[in-house]
């Protein structure tokens, strides 16, 4: 066994690792291309097997929104017919035998028969309303055709670029993931700067079936496939690629990474808008590895960002006993979703009602100033603009407009949620939500505690407040009839608020962990 190959074993028995892990990002999938030379190997279970793919060439000719065209062919074998697989944003689209004649290459010798080409006509075509990246590749090995990756812009024609980045010869291949721990452990190798498929192209699927390819992915089986005598290694392959690239994957990305490490306690907090919720999040992240609730929503994140952040959160697992998820996830999401245990740590922070609605409001003018400064607008800010009916030009908008635009978002409901906080743990009143919170152990501060709540059950003593906005409105500027509106929207979260207040108040706690009652609730502001 060659040096490098006893390297990598003796890592392997060192760390004790299951199937396949990292612990650090240049430690991945064998030797990769020259700029990314220095002796990086793969850490496998078993022997240590190299990928050879075939002898194979090709290039394609034109991507449009209509035609795909190009050619094939397999050094080792002139005059045998290959695959192509095209993939459109990383999904396949069809695999396509290459055996249309191409004079050209008969006449240029070296090509057989010259029977390689392929033609491939979208239906329906590709969409013309914005970039598709198209990629054409051997539907065995992977690799990459001759300008094979490339974006293709909407309504037009174009002879791409080569990018090639194929998985290099010789590289170590890694055992195909069984559960969705190991598929986890696989994408805590994943790079960036080379891709899904390429880290699949280096994976081991012979002898996978369609379900067990599935259920690597979602923990369950999936239906039989119609011709399981078709499947293949690299239809496994190919399948893998589509789940992890599937909305399904990325909507549910939260419950799959959680369940996939069962061991690890996790530490849920149902940050409610507005609360201390960044300030909070952004010390703890920087003790547990962390998995954000926006990696659900593929609007926010895109398909390599999701992959690069639970490469992250993996790699820096190997370090942790604990999982803290962050981000607005709604109590009830915690709970339908089954991610409460007994051993896990659920939190939350309150604070008063009217000052929530405030620096709602308040942070969204703040972000509105920001984008229309940039000359750039955000999803959520394009939301908030249509909900206000508002068109802001790029350049700067002054402070007397935008509290005015303030004074008419506190009365838009999608902006200033009605009891937000009772909806944030779990809608119905303030009597139904501290049975909620008391029934599941929810651990509860205030804002006016938090100080002494991180510092005692942290162990962290800080005076910064991240993510603080502008103050363009303040209670004691607002209208009479502004408060007032306020104060009738909120009267279950002040109900909530009181009782919570009154509970820390009386014990001397910076928080509470149930038996908090609504006769807890001080008669003034259970009347109010």
């Amino acid at each position: 066994m060659s040096k490098k190959c006893c390297r990598a074993v003796a890592d392997f028995n060192r760390f004790r690792l299951s199937r396949v892990q990292c612990i650090h990002r240049d430690h991945v999938i064998g030797i990769r291309r020259k700029e990314y030379a220095s002796r990086r190997m793969t850490l496998a279970t078993g022997q240590l097997t190299h990928y050879e793919p075939p002898m194979m060439r090709g290039h394609v000719d034109l991507i449009s929104p209509h035609l795909i065209s190009g050619w094939a062919i397999d050094d080792g074998c002139l005059d045998q017919a290959v695959d192509i697989a095209i993939f459109a944003d990383g999904r396949k689209l069809a695999q396509v035998t290459c055996s249309g004649l191409r004079t050209d290459l008969r006449e240029k010798g070296g090509f057989g028969d010259g029977r390689h080409g392929f033609r491939y006509e979208p239906s329906p075509p590709l969409v013309t309303t914005r970039s598709v990246r198209v990629t054409v590749r051997h539907a065995i090995s992977g690799a990459l055709l001759g300008g094979g990756d490339v974006m293709s812009p909407a309504d037009t024609s174009v002879r791409p670029a080569d990018l090639n980045v194929d998985v290099p010869r010789g590289c170590l291949a890694l055992p195909a993931p069984e559960r969705p721990r190991e598929m986890m452990e696989l994408l805590g190798l994943y790079d960036g700067r080379t891709g899904l498929f390429n880290l699949l192209s280096q994976v081991d699927f012979a002898g996978r079936t369609p379900q067990q390819v599935h259920y690597s992915v979602f923990g369950a089986l999936a239906d039989p496939v119609a011709d399981p005598v078709a499947w293949s290694p690299a239809l496994a392959r190919d399948a893998l690629n589509d789940l992890l690239l599937s909305p399904a994957f990325q909507r549910n990305i939260l419950r799959l990474f959680l369940d996939a490490f069962p061991e690890k306690r996790r530490l849920l907090f149902v940050h409610i808008p507005k609360c201390a919720g960044s300030d909070l999040s952004s010390h703890l992240v920087t003790r547990y590895p962390s998995v954000p609730e926006r990696l659900r929503a593929a609007l926010w994140t895109s398909k390599q960002e999701l992959f690069e952040e639970l490469s992250e959160v993996v790699r820096r697992l190997h370090f942790s006993n604990a999982i803290f998820v962050r981000g607005h996830i709604n109590l009830a999401d915690y709970l339908e979703q089954g991610l409460v245990r007994p051993c896990d740590r659920l939190f939350t922070i309150l604070r008063d009602p009217i000052e929530v609605a405030i620096s709602q409001v308040n942070y969204i003018l703040t972000r509105l100033k920001v984008d229309t400064a940039a000359g750039t607008f955000q999803p959520d800010t394009r939301e908030w603009l249509h909900l206000l009916q508002v068109e802001l030009p790029a350049g700067e908008v002054s402070d007397t407009f935008l509290r005015q635009l303030g004074e008419r978002a506190l009365r838009e409901p999608q902006i200033v949620r009605a009891d937000s906080m009772c909806h944030w743990l779990g809608d119905g009143d303030a009597q139904e939500v501290l049975a909620r919170l008391d029934a599941h152990d929810v651990e509860v501060t205030n804002t006016r505690e938090y100080g002494r709540w991180l510092r005692e059950r942290w162990g962290i003593s800080s005076r910064t407040r991240q993510n603080e906005s502008l103050k363009f409105l303040t209670r004691n500027t607002l209208r009479m009839e502004d408060l007032a509106y306020l104060r009738g929207i909120s009267e279950q979260d002040e109900k909530l608020y009181s009782a919570v207040e009154h509970h820390l108040l009386q014990a001397g706690a910076c928080s509470v962990t149930g038996g908090i009652a609504i006769a807890a609730i001080p008669e003034a502001a259970a009347a109010a």
